[in-house]
């Protein structure tokens, strides 16, 4: 299992066998943020990190936003269960969600998002 800031960058993975252990960890920036009312809210320092994960047995593949404006993301990494990048990939669409299949390893899926189309569906080949 992984889990992945959004303030900030960290990216953690766990081992989830008879209990639960932090396998490893990856801190990609730190996250600036205030506490009001028992919620986090972003500074003028605020770098953004992980908007939508996904995983297949193998890879785990991110959304990254790696900005201090929140709406850049159309950088997807990929890493493996050790917390080692893969890739990273640019693209052309800003990118909402992911999904990944485990039988079309060289494809990944994608939710995009534009004020043209609103929400569809686009796929990006990996190799």
């Amino acid at each position: 299992m992984a889990v992945g800031t959004l303030f900030g960058g960290i990216l953690e993975f766990f081992q989830l066998s008879d209990d639960i252990n932090i396998s490893s960890t990856r801190y990609f920036y730190s996250p600036e943020v205030n506490f009001s009312g028992g919620s986090l809210l972003p500074t003028d320092q605020t770098v953004y990190g992980f908007s939508a994960l996904c995983a297949t047995d193998a890879l785990l593949y991110s959304v990254l936003i790696a900005d201090k404006d929140p709406n850049q993301f159309n950088k997807i990494c990929s890493f493996d269960w050790k917390g080692n990048e893969i890739a990273k990939y640019q693209t052309d669409c800003l990118v909402f969600n992911l999904c990944a299949s485990d039988t079309d390893t060289n494809r990944l899926y994608a939710i995009a998002i534009s004020q043209e189309k609103g929400f569809y569906l686009v796929s990006f080949d990996l190799e």
